[in-house]
């Protein structure tokens, strides 16, 4: 099955080709593995996809724990603006998994790529912010 070119909801767009999200036209960054996990549970939106599932696809190459899981799902949440008790986005769905339960999924078949705008990043900006995401995810551990 060929992926769509996008999905819109809300105010953003997930391009898994291009492998970029998009939030009013704005790239959002996101950790390669938490963008994967978006992709996977927006594309399964219709199902509440197993811990088990996520881990095979997701971190096939490492065995991580739910630890790791839960932390990923924390920043998607946090990137999207989500609440873990009232959820727009993502669902926890106890002692199995997850969801991503957003109305009005739309997706967008074809191969003209995304507009947005390009952001350069100087090596050091690439640094500091690498360092952020490090300290970030430190905290919430």
């Amino acid at each position: 099955m060929v992926r769509p070119v996008r999905f819109r909801f809300d105010d953003f767009v997930l391009a898994p080709r291009q492998r970029v999200l998009l939030r009013s036209g704005t790239p959002v960054p996101l950790i390669p593995k938490y963008f994967d996990l978006l992709v996977m549970l927006v594309e399964r939106r219709h199902d509440a996809v197993s811990k088990d599932a996520i881990f095979s696809a997701v971190w096939s190459d490492v065995i991580v724990s739910d630890g790791a899981l839960a932390q990923a799902v924390r920043t998607l949440r946090r990137t999207l603006g989500d609440n873990s008790r009232e959820p727009k986005f993502i669902r926890t769905v106890s002692r199995h998994g997850y969801q991503f339960v957003c109305a009005g999924v739309v997706e967008e078949p074809g191969d003209d790529p995304v507009s947005a705008p390009a952001i350069q990043l100087a090596p050091v900006e690439i640094a500091q912010l690498s360092m952020a995401a490090l300290l970030v995810a430190s905290f919430w551990d």
